[in-house]
């Protein structure tokens, strides 16, 4: 998996218990993710390699936790997942990265869970660069890996 450059995005839904409303968005950016517990690691999907990305989702799948880094956008991400939290909703999550090379995608690992729990407030913070990010930090009781990988011509998904 040399020269792969990773970058990832986050799916999530919601729905209110007390009212008939869904918060959710598709394909929002993630720029770094990081796990309590283990390894003391921030994975910056613009400059990771491969071994760190997948030694940290195995210990998102340990540590049954995950923190996403969430770059502003156009869209109201930040507040639904301020709404989500100040309620304390279930939200279903699935957390794509995937690894180009070129313009091809060669790699995906796709981290789900059904009943992910928002844990604290979402917190305004800078990165590395200094640009400002939306910190998440869920609790994930039950997780699924998928990892997907060309195999000759098709694209093939496993379970990991």
């Amino acid at each position: 998996m040399a020269n792969t450059k990773w970058k990832g995005t986050l799916t999530y839904r919601a729905k209110h218990t007390d009212i008939d409303s869904v918060i959710g968005a598709q394909f929002v950016p993630v720029t770094q993710f990081s796990v309590k517990g283990g390894a003391k690691r921030w994975i910056d999907l613009n400059i990771t390699d491969d071994i760190s990305l997948v030694s940290e989702f195995e210990q998102a799948r340990s540590f049954k936790n995950i923190a996403l880094y969430l770059p502003r956008t156009k869209g109201f991400e930040w507040h639904q997942l301020w709404e989500i939290a100040d309620h304390g909703l279930p939200v279903t999550i699935a957390f794509f990265t995937s690894g180009n090379i070129g313009k091809t995608v060669k790699h995906q690992f796709t981290l789900i869970s059904q009943n992910a729990k928002i844990t604290g407030q979402p917190t305004r913070m800078p990165d590395w660069s200094g640009a400002e990010v939306l910190r998440v930090e869920l609790s994930l009781p039950e997780i699924k890996l998928v990892h997907g990988t060309y195999q000759g011509s098709e694209f093939v998904e496993e379970n990991w």
